[in-house]
């Protein structure tokens, strides 16, 4: 094996021996970079269409480092739209996530205007009221004090409605309503 490891587009020669005979005979290869694509379709290809009941689809093949770049570039060929399902699947395994959007996600963080919550704001009644929108959803990022970085948070996502909206922010709930409304796409809003 290590003299197979070099340079691509270099010769390499090895030296079969067949035990039985003793024949010996030699083999001129040329290395080259042989690529494996990580993540595919259903079709194994790396198209990623979605199928006719509207499930995304992709199997990871193997694990290596280009197995997110890979997976990034396969969910980045989804359209927008949804609720759907995804399902994602490894040899021995697989998963299925359930109620999917693919849209634009906004981050809505600072102090101040945008920590405000809807509630407190000038006449808020109406708003939360007719507040319903699978097309938003909401991310709330708990504030916690902490001495390092963390990547373990307690929180999820939530479909816009009445009862989810009124703590969290004004100012990113009217952005993302407008947003949702112009572009049509599902808009994902995380408060930080």
């Amino acid at each position: 094996v290590k003299r197979l490891r070099g340079e691509p587009d270099t010769e390499v020669t090895l030296t079969m021996e067949r035990p039985s005979s003793g024949e010996k005979k030699d083999y001129q290869l040329t290395r080259a970079v042989i690529k494996v694509s990580m993540a595919k379709d259903v079709n194994g290809k790396q198209e990623f269409p979605l199928g006719e009941n509207k499930i995304g689809y992709v199997r990871l093949t193997q694990f290596g480092e280009h197995t997110s770049v890979e997976l990034d570039a396969a969910l980045k060929k989804l359209k927008a739209g949804g609720p759907d399902t995804l399902t994602v699947a490894t040899k021995s395994q697989s998963f299925q996530f359930t109620n999917v959007l693919v849209g634009e996600v906004w981050i809505c963080s600072g102090q101040s205007n945008m920590e405000w919550p809807l509630n407190k704001s000038y006449q808020p009644e109406a708003d939360i009221a007719t507040a319903t929108n699978a097309q938003i959803r909401l991310f709330l990022v708990p504030k916690n004090k902490s001495d390092a970085p963390t990547t373990r948070i307690k929180s999820g996502w939530v479909v816009c409605s009445p009862a989810a909206i009124p703590g969290h922010s004004a100012v990113g709930f009217y952005f993302g309503r407008s947003l949702q409304q112009a572009r049509k796409v599902p808009v994902g809003l995380i408060e930080s």
